[in-house]
């Protein structure tokens, strides 16, 4: 069976095989602007200008619920995958969740800073998808925060307290200064002159990253306490501080965007730029090829890396490259630039 909505509101039915017209629904006061059938195809819901979702009974040609709630436009829906839920975007820019059997409003998925234009669920219907043209799209819990997206979580809270990987020093943030406590002594390392927001060991435990309020973001070195001032990129206050799990990056972030670094070398490599609300934890997944960042407003954002592998990795994202130009290096291009 096939569903068309109008601009006049009406819906008509069709026989697929044939082309027949099979009924025409009515109940909608604005244009249809979205159609979802059940999985068993014995439900219809229709999204509407007139700022409701509805229902149908498709075999009966009648309306079941009316699903009121949104401000604006219902731009899209879609049923769950056993047909219990139903989710609902509008240009209201939110979306909602709703019992499909009574027709009762179950969360309002609030967070994006535009229009609401697509949503669905995960196939085994514990997560929401969301597209909006505030150019970002979010996976929802069932219904209640945004939760992850697709490879990443999003990351833990900053820390003020942090023990080296082999549990023989702790790091403490107080103030404007680090205790660093071990083996029966302590101590303080000064450099930051606002608050410290977070402190993270690097993977070996010979390194500790801190960010501040300063707009700072200093590496120590455990063994003597001497800093490493990175060059200042971001223009306010550090949220966060982390290294990469490889110890060969530190994610940091910003008030409004983020920065990926050169560890080794001290060097800011490049923004990781997108947030529209103020960063409050970055970190990378445990592959270190890819960033996870979490906004105050709850958004999460991925950034996969494509440099930040090996010289091999490197190697071979310059041969897949080449490839779509059709082109072959000579072999003198090949030892000069591949070696």
């Amino acid at each position: 069976m096939l569903a068309a909505g109008s601009a006049d509101g009406r819906i008509a039915l069709w026989e697929a095989a044939t082309g027949h017209l099979l009924a025409t629904l009515e109940g909608h006061l604005g244009p249809v602007l979205g159609l979802a059938f059940s999985r068993d195809g014995g439900r219809l819901v229709s999204t509407s200008a007139d700022g409701t979702a509805r229902t149908w009974n498709v075999a009966m040609h009648r309306t079941i619920q009316v699903l009121s709630g949104h401000t604006n436009f219902v731009t899209s829906a879609a049923f769950g995958t056993h047909g219990q839920s139903i989710v609902t975007g509008s240009l209201d820019g939110t979306a909602r969740t709703w019992d499909s059997v009574s027709g009762r409003g179950a969360a309002v998925l609030a967070g994006h800073r535009g229009p609401v234009t697509a949503v669905a669920f995960a196939p085994d219907g514990t997560r929401v998808l969301t597209g909006s043209v505030d150019g970002t799209a979010r996976l929802w819990d069932p219904g209640t925060r945004v939760d992850l997206v697709p490879g990443g979580r999003a990351p833990a809270a900053p820390a003020r307290t942090a023990r080296s990987p082999d549990g023989s020093v702790m790091a403490t943030a107080e103030g404007d200064v680090v205790r660093l406590t071990g083996a029966g002594a302590t101590r303080v390392l000064r450099r930051h002159v606002d608050t410290v927001n977070s402190v993270a060991f690097s993977p070996d435990g010979t390194r500790l990253v801190t960010a501040g309020r300063d707009h700072d973001v200093i590496v120590w070195d455990v063994a003597s306490g001497e800093p490493t001032v990175l060059p200042r990129a971001h223009f306010g206050s550090v949220a966060d501080a982390r290294f990469s799990p490889d110890g060969r990056r530190i994610v940091t972030a910003g008030p409004i965007t983020g920065g990926l670094w050169d560890a080794a070398a001290g060097s800011f490599l490049t923004y990781l730029r997108g947030p529209r609300s103020r960063l409050t934890a970055a970190a990378f997944e445990p592959d270190s090829r890819a960033v996870v960042t979490l906004e105050q407003d709850g958004a999460v954002r991925r950034y996969v890396c494509t440099v930040c592998g090996s010289v091999s990795d490197l190697v071979a994202l310059a041969e897949q490259r080449l490839a779509t130009t059709r082109r072959v290096l000579t072999p003198e291009e090949r030892a000069r630039y591949l070696g």
